[in-house]
């Protein structure tokens, strides 16, 4: 029995010997076969000392290139590879900081035959907080009768944070560009704020973006619309419907209403009274005529002058 437990234990290791010459064997053909140089992008991870941050711009990421066995370099060009470079005990002002390599974990068989650059200027400063105007950019290409009266930021300023050289440069930041129409007089957006000119600069708050209001001075125009007819709705207004009120028999007392509405030229232009949303709003249906005040939705800019009632008598049988 012993002696074939011994006999079986010689088999394996006679095995896991083969198995180690051939591997070693193959590392031997990889590592002695052809070899490739290929270029790769580094990213740099900067680790700076508390309270002081870096004055952008700055490199972010370096070049190197590498030389081994195709299959290893293809492989190490697949990878992600971050290069930390360490500011810790550097105070404020400019420094050059060479890119060192040992600090890059380059797998084994490959060796790097460049970097570039070499090294890299830098400049650490304080970082502060800073309280800002914001200055909505507006693109109004608008008829010569149009004219920008007021434009309005909601918040008007915003904190801001970081390089204490560059916030001393810095008294407002601006939105991304708003286009305004002649379609209406008073306008509303939500402008994002546009970092784009001030990196290393961001909002304390997280604040992405502002409302900004713009009116508009321009030509109003009066325009009597005659026969706009009232609707009948029933329920409360969030979910009310439309009813027919011939297929219950309801009367309403005027069914229609003239409007003469004022506001600008093109919106009126566009308008029909057919189009008008007139009604009035009905709870539910109860036995019996009461008056109801009428309800309206108009275009933006668009208001009711005059009218010919405010209330319609609606009559349930």
């Amino acid at each position: 029995m012993s002696e074939f437990i011994s006999g079986r234990l010689r088999d394996r290791g006679v095995i896991a010997l083969i198995a180690l010459l051939f591997s070693v064997g193959l590392w031997f053909r990889v590592v002695g076969g052809e070899k490739i140089e290929a270029t790769k992008i580094i990213k740099l991870d900067y680790k700076t000392p508390k309270d002081l941050i870096l004055y952008s711009p700055f490199p972010t990421e370096v070049t190197i290139r590498v030389r081994g066995p195709s299959p290893f370099v293809s492989e190490f060009l697949k990878q992600e590879s971050i290069l930390s470079v360490d500011l810790s005990k550097m105070g404020t002002g400019e420094h050059e900081v060479a890119i060192r390599t040992d600090e890059l974990k380059i797998p084994l068989g490959i060796d790097w035959t460049m970097i570039s650059p070499q090294s890299v200027k830098l400049f650490l400063d304080r970082e502060i907080k800073k309280r800002v105007t914001v200055r909505p950019i507006i693109s109004a290409q608008l008829p010569d009768a149009y004219k920008v009266e007021t434009v309005v930021a909601q918040p008007s300023t915003v904190e801001v944070i970081g390089s204490r050289i560059r916030l001393g440069l810095l008294n407002s930041l601006p939105t991304e560009v708003i286009y305004l129409t002649e379609n209406s007089l008073n306008q509303h957006f939500e402008a994002p704020l546009n970092f784009k000119d001030f990196s290393g600069i961001k909002t304390v708050n997280e604040v992405s973006s502002v409302h900004v209001e713009v009116n508009l001075k321009g030509p109003s125009k009066r325009r009597l619309f005659r026969g706009i007819p009232i609707r009948l709705k029933l329920g409360q207004p969030a979910r009310s419907y439309t009813l027919d009120p011939d297929s219950r028999g309801i009367k309403l007392r005027p069914r229609t209403v003239d409007l003469l509405l004022e506001g600008p030229q093109s919106n009126l232009d566009s308008m029909q009274a057919s189009t008008i949303d007139v009604w009035v709003q009905l709870p539910e249906l109860k036995k019996g005529s009461n008056p109801w005040r009428l309800t309206w939705k108009l275009a933006p800019d668009v208001r009711i002058i005059d009218r010919s009632t405010d209330t319609v008598l609606v009559t349930v049988p």
